[in-house]
C-alpha cells in the first residue's frame, strides 16, 4: 500500500497554505525552485490537477512564478502585482453604498502608514531633494511639512 494514500486527501487550499508558509517563514527563500510536480502530487497524496490549482492560487497571490514545463519558482513580492489585485477590490468597495467614505478611511490609513515608513528610511539627501522639489512647486500648492526624527 502507498503510504501517501492512507493520507486524506488534501485540497488544494491546504497544499497552498503549506507552500505559503515555507516561503513565509524564510524555508524556502525567493528564487528556491520548488520539487516538481510529481514531487508534490506524492508528497502531498494529490492528483496533477490538485497541485496546479494550488500553484496557480500562489503565482495569483504573487509569491511563485509558474512557466509551462519549468518548475515553479519562489518570487520576491512585486508592488505591481499589489496594486493590480487592488482594482477589483477597489471598485466593489467604491459600488457600496457606504463606498466612497470607506475608501477614503482606507486612503488615509495607508497613505499615513507609508509616510511613517518613508520618514523612517530616508536619508539627509533624500529630505534635501524633496524639499527642493517643494520649494520649486507653486505657492498654492504648498502646505508646509514638517520632519521630524525622534
Amino acid at each position: 500500500m502507498n503510504p501517501s494514500s492512507a493520507r486524506p486527501r488534501l485540497r488544494y487550499e491546504e497544499i497552498a497554505e503549506h507552500i505559503e508558509l515555507m516561503v513565509l517563514s524564510g524555508e524556502t527563500p525567493a528564487g528556491t525552485k520548488l520539487p516538481s510536480e510529481r514531487d508534490l502530487m506524492e508528497r502531498f497524496g494529490v492528483g496533477r490537477s490538485t497541485v496546479r490549482e494550488a500553484l496557480f492560487a500562489l503565482k495569483k497571490r504573487g509569491l511563485l512564478a509558474v512557466n509551462g514545463g519549468a518548475r515553479a519558482r519562489v518570487t520576491s513580492p512585486d508592488p505591481r502585482l499589489v496594486l493590480g489585485e487592488l482594482g477589483p477590490v477597489v471598485r466593489h468597495m467604491l459600488a457600496q453604498p457606504d463606498g466612497v467614505r470607506s475608501f477614503q478611511h482606507a486612503r488615509a490609513v495607508l497613505e499615513v502608514a507609508l509616510s511613517r515608513e518613508a520618514a523612517l528610511r530616508a536619508s539627509t539627501d533624500g529630505i534635501a531633494s524633496i524639499s527642493a522639489a517643494l520649494e520649486a512647486e507653486p505657492e498654492r500648492d504648498r502646505r508646509p511639512i514638517v520632519v521630524r526624527r525622534d
